[in-house]
């Protein structure tokens, strides 16, 4: 059984080629180098490298820049392997389990602090797929030198409120019947939810859970149509009943191109 000293020393990191061993200090001089580039980029990081880096051997001060708690001693070992997911997306389909990628990337302010929102967004996260799903977001970006877009932020706050079973969900969901050519939203039907339910053995509760959620954030959208009975001869008779249905759209087709990389269809 390792002893909380050995766990805070290194970080198990699993790939295709079997195991290998990711050292703390290694991640901190990585994002060491990071908040270096950051600097180059803008003032307004002038200060946290001296503040977070003084001994790049000693523990992480307690109120330290808190994207960065998630090496503080090793005291939240959720919050590494989280990290973890998020690099192991970062770098998708490669042996490599670093962050250079996201140093090359640097080379404006507004990059920089997507990075810092993402890795705030790492630590606040429930789930391990999400995070996972980040990493292939910026490194999908990193490859394509992308700026930031609206689309990027509302992806990210999305994926930071999701579990597990949101980001199954919602994959499963996209996957069970195919977009319409040239469409721009993609109806939800209860045919698409049974399908998931017996194709997946999902749960139609979950499944309503997950749509609800997404409906928050914005890759969901909410329509209707009334439905009007109309009687000429005794308007008494005339009745009207409003169908709601949801969709999804475009911001959901990104967001499933990532998601389909890690789970299962």
């Amino acid at each position: 059984m390792l002893m909380k000293k050995e766990i805070t020393r290194k970080i198990i990191v699993i790939n295709g080629e079997g195991k290998m061993e990711v050292s703390i200090l290694e991640l901190t001089q990585q994002l060491h180098n990071l908040f270096e580039k950051f600097q180059t980029v803008s003032s307004e990081y002038a200060d946290y490298k001296d503040i977070l880096f003084d001994d790049i051997n000693t523990e992480l001060a307690e109120d330290s820049f808190k994207t960065l708690k998630l090496l503080n001693n090793g005291r939240k070992i959720w919050s590494i392997t989280r990290f973890k997911s998020f690099i192991k997306g970062l770098n998708l389909n490669s042996n490599e389990e670093s962050i250079q990628k996201l140093i090359n990337y640097v080379d404006n302010k507004d990059k920089a602090e997507f990075i810092t929102n993402t890795f705030e967004k790492i630590l606040l996260s429930n789930s391990k797929l999400a995070c996972c799903v980040m990493g292939i977001m910026l490194n999908d970006m990193c490859g394509t030198n992308k700026n930031i877009s609206q689309e990027n932020l509302v992806i990210l706050q999305a994926l930071s409120m999701m579990n597990d079973f949101d980001i199954i969900n919602f994959t499963h969901l996209m996957s069970i019947s195919p977009w319409g050519k040239g469409k721009k939203y993609k109806t939800i039907k209860i045919n698409d939810i049974n399908g998931c339910v017996n194709k997946y053995n999902d749960t139609k509760q979950g499944i309503d859970l997950t749509i609800n959620l997404l409906e928050k954030y914005g890759l969901i959208e909410s329509d209707g149509e009334i439905d009007l009975s109309m009687d000429s001869d005794d308007i008494d008779l005339s009745s009207a009943e409003y169908e709601k249905y949801s969709e999804f759209n475009t911001l959901s087709q990104t967001l499933y191109e990532y998601t389909k990389k890690v789970v299962a269809i």
